[in-house]
């Protein structure tokens, strides 16, 4: 078979020893103990054929040389085992040299391993023609080191179930080996981690150290185990835990000591018990709460040094009284039927309670009664906690009639802002006190500043008396009388003890015993008393004097604003249309000064964001180049050292640098895209408040237009409740215009809000925005156009006349105060010169046109 090709190197290295280089490979190939075929090298290495097999191999092969012989590589296995052969037998073709590997081929009965030598026979032009491949099996071999790693790995997965750390050394206190626990405490990943090293290398200090290898020689050189050893060890996460360790020498099978096996427990959580009993028991002696401990019949077992204070119990005597002795009885009764049975239900009881000291003052405090079983479940004792809460008692009941008070005033502004009318005012007022102070006789009456004289106005009389309205004697105060003009309060706790003997004399013949007189200040030449009285002497407290002085104010608001509202109808149209423009001034004031607000904060958040948003943006670029400069550094380094080391691979894989290259430059075109954005934002923020062009200004409409709407763009976006609103806009090409471009920008805001608004239930809602110019019908001057149109439901008929009105509003109560409208008519109308009209169809939408002069007079 192999006549025909001299440069055999087997058969030339036979021939220059002067052996017949066919009866050499003949012997070879027949008395061989290992199997050997031949293949033919196809297409220059692209295929091989299998040509012959010998004996042994005919015998071993796990696959039928039937199936093989004159058969092509490719065509006898499936292509990922061929393309592995073919590798490898290419590469034996083109280095001309012997190539070896081993291969795992799986069989019916099982995976089989072989080594196999690939052999090239050249011809006479010295090209790669055949190849003799050997093939050894070595399945047996593999099979045990199989089996003694698994044997391995299950004698470790053993040692690593063991709760306790395990580790074994060598005679030089070099680790063996370790169970994962230890592995652990060490800090280490994996137990083969270990191997080798030795205590200097591990995180615990040098004199542990010391003391470890010290120990382990003396063990190694007594032949003698230490057993529980009682040492603390620095962990490898740094914490210091508390071991207990016991080790022992280990022996070969000469009974020599060859190294030693050590077994710790880790007591850590014991001794920390032990000190934090310790330390728990000091809190508990030093801490302002009481702390006591009793038996389930109520028996005190345990008391701190608190408990024995406010009790007056020696620390001897502790365990000598019942709760009951220290509680009032109702308390007592009440610990003993619900919170012990509670606390022995669920464990624990948290309530309010009564504790009774040792001068028999009654202590409100916060208690918590926890039940402690054993591990059958029975009782074995209750622990307790009290708090005095005796400050924060005193604090809710100020904070309850605070709360009250403030009830009552807020029901009684409430209640006379709901009426203009000025009796329902009065007597609103006054039976909202009567019912939230619990006064037996309330009432308001006016005083004559020039005669001093009394009208009573209104009253309620819960004291049986009876009193008549008009007019009431002059001297009913005497000389306090002139005081309520000054305003002065004029009170008297008990009638009995009154200086003024008119006015005690007065109060006498009521029957009243308790009266305070509150000054309400009006507008008018008259001043308003509210007379607050009861039979039995009653101490007036600073937060019911608080309360009447804050409900006259309100009163005399009130009382102003009814005298207002009664002036108004009695006065002419004119007068009506005065003060309709006052408030609707007012409004606008207020309007007016939020939008300025808003405005300078909206600029100054703008300026803030700009400043390092223009950082970041002014080095996105140079930190692009550089990183582009690394990254083609990179590339250079990889061309020129193709072989990196195992450590640079590693670490390329780990942080798969093909990926950073590519994502990269995009991730930092992104934040450069990024920060443009936010500058387009803060750009539009800043045209939008326009806080410095409070002056007639030429500015470009358009760009108003788009930054109300890049303000509302959160909500034109979708949401969970509503669809993203469709903005449409149709710009023509519009000079600049002269107006007010933050009054202008408020009306832009108000107009696309209220569409927004509008659109909330409208399927695919649409907002279009126009502008155009056009010729004035009066003076032929240019007027700039802007419309906007909703495809909303459009507005009812019966309101749409209101619309520009002041104080109208469509939208809840809370949700609009109706003045944006007439606002943004009267900054078109007025302020610019221009017009502000609206058409509207149900079910079409609705469509404001905005036009305003395009020069306004103050900028010529």
């Amino acid at each position: 078979m192999l006549a025909d090709c001299p440069t055999n190197p087997m058969l030339s290295s036979a021939n220059k020893i002067g052996i017949d280089a066919v009866a050499f490979f003949d012997a070879m190939w027949n008395n061989s103990t290992y199997g050997m075929y031949a293949m033919e090298v196809l297409e220059g290495g692209q295929d091989f054929r299998f040509l012959a097999f010998n004996s042994v191999l005919a015998q071993t092969s796990p696959i039928p040389i039937e199936q093989l012989q004159g058969k092509r590589l490719s065509k006898v296995f499936p292509s990922a085992i061929s393309a592995r052969y073919q590798q490898r037998y290419a590469s034996c073709v083109a280095c001309g040299q012997m190539v070896a590997f081993e291969e795992k081929l799986p069989t019916v009965s099982g995976d089989t391993w072989w080594t196999l030598r690939v052999y090239p026979v050249k011809n006479e032009s010295s090209d790669v023609v055949q190849l003799i491949v050997t093939s050894i099996d070595i399945t047996a071999e593999r099979r045990a080191q199989l089996a003694l790693a698994e044997s391995q790995q299950v004698l470790q997965t053993v040692v690593n179930a063991m709760p306790s750390a395990i580790f074994w050394k060598d005679r030089q206190s070099r680790y063996l080996g370790c169970n994962q626990a230890f592995a652990d405490i060490g800090g280490l990943e994996k137990t083969a981690d270990l191997i080798g090293k030795s205590d200097y290398d591990m995180p615990w200090r040098k004199d542990e150290s010391d003391w470890f290898v010290a120990c382990d020689q003396r063990i190694m050189a007594e032949d003698t185990p230490e057993l529980n050893i009682l040492e603390p060890q620095l962990q490898g996460d740094g914490t210091q835990a508390w071991l207990s360790t016991s080790k022992m020498p280990l022996h070969d099978a000469k009974g020599d000591v060859f190294g030693i096996l050590g077994v710790i427990e880790d007591i850590t959580a014991r001794k920390t018990t032990q000190d934090e009993q310790a330390r728990l028991l000091s809190i508990l002696e030093f801490t302002p709460d009481v702390v006591g401990i009793a038996d389930a019949e109520g028996n005190n077992c345990y008391l701190n040094r608190a408990g024995q204070l406010i009790f007056g119990i020696p620390a001897e005597k502790t365990d000598r009284f019942h709760i009951s002795s220290v509680t009032h009885p109702k308390v007592a009764e009440r610990i003993m039927k619900e919170a012990m049975p509670t606390a022995v239900a669920k464990g624990s009881w948290h309530g309010e309670s009564l504790i009774r000291d040792c001068h028999g003052r009654d202590i409100p405090v916060s208690q918590v009664i926890i039940c402690h079983k054993s591990e059958d479940g029975d009782v074995e004792h209750f622990s307790s906690i009290m708090r005095d809460i005796s400050d924060r008692k005193a604090a809710e009941a100020v904070l309850r009639e605070t709360a009250e008070r403030q009830a009552v005033l807020n029901q009684i502004t409430t209640k006379v802002r709901d009426s203009l009318n000025l009796d329902t005012v009065i007597s609103t007022a006054l039976l909202t006190l009567q019912e939230g102070l619990s006064i037996d006789y309330i009432a308001f009456a006016w005083l004559e500043p020039k005669s001093l004289g009394w009208q009573i106005a209104q009253f309620i009389d819960n004291t049986g008396h009876v009193r008549s309205l008009g007019d009431q004697p002059t001297d009913r105060l005497g000389l306090e009388t002139a005081a309520l003009l000054n305003p002065e309060i004029s009170r008297v706790d008990d009638a009995n003890t009154c200086q003024n003997a008119e006015h005690k004399a007065f109060l006498q013949m009521l029957a009243i015993s308790s009266e305070i007189l509150i000054p309400v200040e009006t507008d008018t030449d008259r001043t308003g008393v509210i007379i607050c009285q009861h039979v039995q002497p009653h101490a007036w407290s600073p937060g019911e004097i608080e309360l009447l002085e804050a409900v006259g104010a309100q009163l005399a608001i009130a009382i102003n604003q009814a005298e207002l509202y009664a002036q108004s109808h009695a006065q002419s149209q004119a007068l009506s249309q005065s003060l309709n423009q006052l408030k609707r001034t007012q409004a606008q004031i207020i309007q007016a000064e939020k939008m300025s607000s808003l405005g300078q904060m909206v600029a100054g958040v703008a300026h803030e964001i700009n400043n390092p948003v223009n950082f970041i943006h002014g080095n996105l670029r140079p930190a692009q180049d550089y990183a582009q400069d690394l990254l083609n550094l990179i590339d250079l380094y990889r061309q020129t050292y193709t072989q990196p080391t195992a450590e640079i691979e590693e670490e390329l894989e780990a942080i798969d640098l093909d990926f950073v290259q590519e994502d990269l430059p995009k991730l930092l075109n992104s934040m450069s895209l990024g920060t443009e954005r936010i500058r387009e934002i803060v750009l539009s923020l800043r045209n939008f408040s326009r806080v410095d062009e409070s002056a007639v200004k030429t500015v470009d409409i358009h760009e108003g237009i788009n930054s109300t709407l890049v303000i509302l763009g959160h909500r034109l976006k979708a949401t969970e409740r509503n669809q993203s609103v469709e903005v449409i806009k149709r710009y023509t090409q519009l000079p600049t215009v002269d107006c007010y471009p933050s009054q202008l920008n408020q009306v832009l805001m108000n107009i696309l809000a209220n569409a927004i608004d509008a659109l909330a239930e409208t399927p695919d809602p649409q907002i279009e925005i126009a502008t155009a110019v056009k010729k004035s019908a009066v003076d032929q001057s240019l007027l700039a156009v802007i419309k906007i149109k909703d495809n909303g439901p459009g507005i009812p008929a019966d309101i749409q006349s209101q619309i520009l009105n002041p104080f109208f509003t469509t939208k809840p109560v809370g949700k609009g105060t109706g003045m944006g409208m007439s606002i943004s008519y009267q900054i078109i109308t007025e302020k610019h010169g221009g017009h502000l009209t609206f058409t509207s169809e149900i079910g079409q939408g609705t469509e404001f046109v905005i036009e305003i002069p395009v020069r306004q007079p103050e900028a010529t």
